[in-house]
């Protein structure tokens, strides 16, 4: 798998922009596992499709395509609604007669929306819109263009492709939605950047150079300022490298020249020991699965024996150029987040305070430990203002997720309005850092009883002696909601929700089988607890 991924990363970025013969004669991967895309146009998208395939298969994404008719009016009649995502594809020059652009636009994805209710890319050119529509994101092909010097029409060509982009506009839309969109709207962001220091953060071997003597180029600088960008944006930033722990402290005490600094490290592991092995202490501290890591390094032996090792790492080879480095890691499929919140600027400051947690906690017993954490649970009950920290949690949870919903964000936004659901979000903050919105649960009435449909909670916040009281406490308060004590737990067992699966076994095996009457009762002498009603 790994000399695949190091085979394409060279195509897509090492030799220069991919050439359109050479991703017109790229063979795709096919997979049994793949997505289904529905492009609803009225113009030509094949072109796109020709040329996309290397990107997808470089963002582990395999997909195939369906068309509508050429529709200006935007019917969506016949719409598949088996699709995975839709690619609603539009030249706005055909509408130069609609009053209200933005209007009927916005009629037309709202009514997209009530009957797909999953992702839509809406990518359109010649012309400008502005309207705003659950699920949907927009690209304006004419701005990409522009932003890479490329020509965007060819007007000449028209008759023959049925479009009036040019090939190399087509082109660039294919990199963008092959490695940015599709994947980040299909599949969970990753979690954590591993990187490299020795030639691939900067120029150089620390042991060998010394702290003054590795150099810092242009192309180091754009790469360090990429990764701190991801940092802010709430990824993991790690080092892991063979080295001294000493050599690094002070390299990054003396380097004032260094786009990054130490304390924008979770995690910083620097020994002699294999890589593949100090992995471990990095996926330890972040509590997270090794398939949600991007592990960036110079040396194609480290990457191979990652790779050996966990196979489903996702592996970068740092090249000898920073700038292809910058560049990829700029481009890298599933490190683009779409919106920030709040919690994503409070993810890198709560996972090191772990680390001072796990130092607290020793030798006091749990609830002398929950004391002196000073430990602060708030339930929101249907607050519209979660829906998109709601709709991030239920689409990249893994290990401590119920029943796998991956609920999309109109159908987030749809439940909390509907007055049979009620979703319940669980925020957290302590003495040492504010978790912000961990866990979420979603309950509906059924008859006399009280139907947990879905209940995750962040790997952040597991093992802090809270679960009992984030999962329990949550169903506790679904009930107290629709004045019912009987529940019925839907739960589903998968690759990687043990952490759940024990969870549920210990303490609601029986509700699983049948609705039975449930109590709760919060330790209100350990935690402090909040309940918010309904906005």
């Amino acid at each position: 798998m790994i000399g695949h991924a190091v085979e394409l990363q060279r195509m897509l970025f090492e030799q220069g922009a991919p050439s359109r013969r050479a991703l017109l004669e790229y063979k795709k991967t096919e997979s049994a596992h793949g997505f289904k895309i529905c492009v609803y146009r009225n113009h030509s998208f094949e072109l796109i499709e020709n040329t996309i395939s290397a990107y997808l298969d470089y963002a582990e994404c395999p997909s195939s395509f369906e068309y509508s008719d050429y529709d200006d009016s935007l019917s969506f009649i016949n719409f598949d609604n088996s699709a995975d995502m839709c690619i609603v594809w539009l030249d706005l020059s055909r509408y130069l007669h609609v009053d209200d652009i933005n209007e009927f636009l916005s009629a037309r994805m709202a009514y997209l929306n009530a009957v797909f209710g999953k992702p839509v890319l809406f990518a359109y050119c010649g012309g400008e819109v502005e309207f705003s529509s659950a699920n949907v994101l927009c690209l304006n092909v004419d701005s990409l263009c522009a932003r890479q010097g490329v020509k965007t029409y060819d007007e000449r060509m028209e008759g023959i492709s049925g479009t009036r982009l040019s090939s190399k506009a087509m082109m660039s839309v294919a990199k963008e939605i092959g490695l940015k969109f599709i994947p980040s709207m299909l599949r969970p962001a990753l979690k954590a950047i591993a990187v490299d220091l020795d030639n691939t953060l900067y120029c150089g071997v620390l042991g060998e150079d010394g702290v003054d003597g590795v150099r810092l180029t242009d192309g180091h600088v754009r790469l360090q300022n990429a990764l701190k960008a991801l940092k802010s944006q709430g990824f993991f930033l790690c080092a892991i490298s063979k080295n001294d722990i000493r050599d690094v402290e002070r390299l990054f005490a003396a380097r004032k020249d260094f786009p990054l600094g130490i304390d924008d490290f979770v995690s910083v592991q620097a020994s002699w020991e294999e890589k593949s092995a100090l992995i471990r202490n990095i996926l330890s501290a972040t509590n997270i699965h090794y398939d949600s890591v991007l592990f960036v390094d110079d040396n194609v032996g480290e990457l191979n024996a990652m790779d050996l090792a966990y196979p489903d790492i996702h592996c970068v080879r740092a090249c000898d150029d920073a700038n292809i480095t910058a560049d990829i890691i700029e481009n890298y499929p599933r490190l683009r987040k779409f919106g920030i919140n709040a919690e994503d600027a409070l993810r890198s400051a709560d996972t090191k305070a772990n680390a001072e947690r796990a130092e607290l906690r020793r030798g006091l017993s749990q609830s002398e430990y929950l004391k002196t954490l000073d430990v602060r649970i708030r339930f929101g009950i249907d607050e519209q203002s979660t829906a998109e920290r709601v709709f991030e949690l239920a689409n990249k949870t893994n290990q401590f997720i119920f029943n796998y919903r991956r609920y999309g964000k109109a159908r987030v936004e749809e439940m909390i309005r509907d007055r049979a659901y009620r979703v319940i979000t669980v925020s957290l903050k302590d003495k040492l850092s504010d978790s912000g919105i961990v866990g979420v649960c979603v309950a509906n009435l059924s008859g006399r009883t009280v139907c947990i449909d879905e209940l995750f909670v962040s790997c952040r916040a597991l093992g802090r002696g809270l679960d009992d009281i984030i999962v329990l406490g949550a169903i506790s308060v679904a009930c107290e909601e629709f004045k019912c004590d009987t529940v019925k737990v839907a739960f589903k067992k998968g690759e990687r929700n043990l952490p759940a699966e024990k969870f549920v076994e210990k303490e609601l095996a029986e509700y699983t089988k049948q609705a039975h009457s449930f109590e709760y009762e919060f330790p209100a002498d350990l935690v402090n607890i909040e309940i918010h009603g309904r906005e």
